[in-house]
């Protein structure tokens, strides 16, 4: 069924077109706001995610190293007493 023109010139025909082609207007760019809107925040929560997955693997790092550097310093401590101890029997005994 073919849709009839309107007769614009009547008020009545007049504001139903305009409220119309104001309701299509509305309705096309708040669809097209939400479409970016949306694509914007799934950006945002994409580069959310790459950031907490760096902090992670930089605590996990981090934490390693502290590791590392604690058996390193027993290591040392370890080697100054045996140092120490090493002196103390090098030394001759003064009587």
């Amino acid at each position: 069924m073919a849709e009839q023109k309107k007769d614009l010139t009547n008020p009545k025909d007049f504001i139903n077109w305009t409220f119309y082609g104001l309701t299509a207007t509305i309705a096309t760019v708040s669809v097209t706001a939400y479409v970016d809107m949306r694509r914007q925040r799934d950006e945002a929560v994409d580069r959310v995610n790459e950031l907490t997955d760096k902090v992670w693997e930089m605590r996990t790092e981090n934490k390693a190293l502290r590791h590392e550097n604690e058996e390193q310093q027993l290591l040392i401590e370890r080697a100054d007493s045996t140092l120490t101890k090493a002196e103390q029997i090098a030394k001759p005994k003064i009587k």
